[in-house]
């Protein structure tokens, strides 16, 4: 076996293991089907890579050769989603996503249908390695779409490690380094195609990169990282030693360097148990606090004389308080995961918006009107919110105000309807009041003590409310001494 052939098992083995541990894990981060993603491309490539090296004629050199381009062709589009979703932006670049792998499912196409254009020639050796081909038409192609979304992937995780701060930086630098790491070593592969005579020597990086970003995952709040590389460098000492303790009798006939050998595993084994050991005590003892710190989160936000929700910078809801949830209509049990599930999108694009300039550029503050089961006009805010994690996380604070007047608002834009006639009925039917609305939908009324009914008309609307049953359907409004401003609603009304 040749050192090459080596390099691809070593990295069959990490990516395999570090795939079924991200895979299999109880508590999946969010990255974690991108990250299986990236992991499934480059292991088709590993095993394509191993076998091509073994290869007995050039039908079988072509043969493999197809079998690690197909899981390659996915590659670079599968690193720039896995990044775009560790930065909280793949819902963004979504049709942008879409667009790169219907480049990856055109190469596949091309890869199956004309196999023989992937290589112009074979030569018997390149480097030492027997069998290497030369670049065709296919795989000019190949790399015309690869590098620059494989570049723009580098350009997402640079930004997102200018904007994080706290251990989520230090996460972002580590992803960033292993990353460059892994694909300069890659470079070399791609350069012989060419006739660049230099050897892939770092090919066996790619495991490391696997399994240092399967571990950071893994931990959630990124901490305690010397000991993660500890256990990566100490787990890849006992699968070399491992190796070379099988294959050693075959090279080596001497017992005694097999025994110290066994006992060297055995060492590192130790201290690797003792290590996840104090692991998963100090994990225990930081979900303990983690509790407690969710605890008083809980009663800090509840007692804000506002809805508050909680995002963190995957676009996940932290934590929300009971303002917030009856404000939107959710309890806790039925609380959804994201901000556009949980403010219902489709009718709240404004404070979505609002949400996305301030992450992208800091505005802090924008008025919106909210749609729900009372209509208001709010100024919404947005600042930062520190987590334990040392990650800062975003604090959506929306202040309701109580105007003194009401307003018309247009039921498919949620426009203000100027010029609209408001009339205040008693419970027998008699005008007490009328109004027309200003430029900006609102009207004043006030009544003496008692109950009554409006009606809103303008002729370019329906008769009558809405038929989307929000804001002010028609019913009594009780007004009392203390609230004599309440006949002042909101009203919504169908364009004809």
């Amino acid at each position: 076996m040749t050192y090459y052939a080596a390099s691809a098992l070593v990295n069959i083995i990490c990516m395999s293991f570090a795939s079924l541990l991200v895979f299999f894990s109880k508590t999946k981060p969010p990255a974690a089907r991108t990250f299986v993603y990236l992991s499934l491309s480059s292991l088709g490539w590993s095993i394509g890579y191993f076998f091509w090296q073994f290869s007995k004629n050039t039908e079988d050199v072509v043969f493999w050769v197809m079998i690690f381009m197909i899981p390659m062709a996915f590659n670079a589009q599968a690193f720039y989603h896995f990044v775009v979703t560790i930065a909280g932006k793949a819902h963004e670049r979504k049709k942008l996503l879409a667009f790169f792998y219907s480049l990856s499912v055109l190469m596949v196409i091309a890869f199956i249908a004309r196999p023989d254009l992937i290589e112009s020639y074979i030569p018997l050796q390149k480097m030492g390695v027997k069998w290497f081909p030369s670049s065709g038409i296919l795989f000019d192609i190949f790399i015309i779409q690869f590098t620059p979304i494989l570049g723009l992937g580098f350009f997402e995780l640079i930004t997102a490690l200018r904007r994080a701060t706290g251990e989520r930086q230090k996460f972002f630098h580590v992803v960033l380094i292993t990353s460059a790491i892994t694909y300069i070593g890659g470079v070399p592969n791609g350069l012989l195609w060419y006739d660049v005579p230099i050897p892939p020597i770092l090919t066996p990086l790619t495991g490391v990169f696997f399994i240092t970003i399967a571990f950071l995952l893994l931990k959630g709040s990124f901490y305690r990282l010397q000991l993660v590389y500890f256990q990566i460098t100490a787990s890849l000492l006992i699968l070399i030693g491992g190796l070379q303790f099988l294959l050693s009798q075959r090279i080596i006939e001497t017992k005694l360097l097999n025994i110290i050998m066994l006992l060297a595993i055995a060492g590192i084994s130790y201290f690797l148990i003792k290590s996840g050991k104090r692991e998963q005590e100090q994990t225990e003892r930081i979900t303990v606090l983690n509790k407690k710190l969710n605890s008083s989160i809980d009663r800090v936000i509840n007692g804000i004389d506002a809805s508050v929700i909680i995002i963190g910078n995957q676009g996940k809801i932290i934590n929300v308080n009971s303002r917030a949830l009856w404000l939107f209509d959710h309890t806790k049990k039925d609380m959804p995961n994201s901000l556009s599930d949980f403010i219902h999108a489709d009718v709240n694009a404004q404070l979505l918006s609002g949400y996305a300039r301030y992450k992208r550029a800091g505005e802090s503050d924008v008025t919106t009107i909210l749609r729900h089961k009372d209509i208001a006009r709010v100024d919404v805010q947005f600042s930062i919110f520190p987590l334990e994690s040392g990650e800062d996380a975003t604090m959506i604070m929306i202040l309701e105000k109580n105007a003194p007047w009401g307003t018309v608002f247009n039921s498919k834009t949620l426009e203000p309807i100027p010029l609209t006639i408001i009339r205040v009925f008693t419970m027998t039917n008699k005008l007490v009041a009328t109004q027309v609305t200003d430029q900006f939908g609102r009207f004043g009324v006030m009544v003496a003590p008692g109950q009554y009914t409006l009606m809103a008309e303008n002729s370019n609307f329906q008769a009558g409310f809405t038929t989307q049953k929000i804001g002010y359907q028609g019913s009594v409004i009780t007004v009392s001494k203390e609230k004599m401003m309440d006949v002042n609603v909101n009203i919504l009304l169908d364009p004809k």
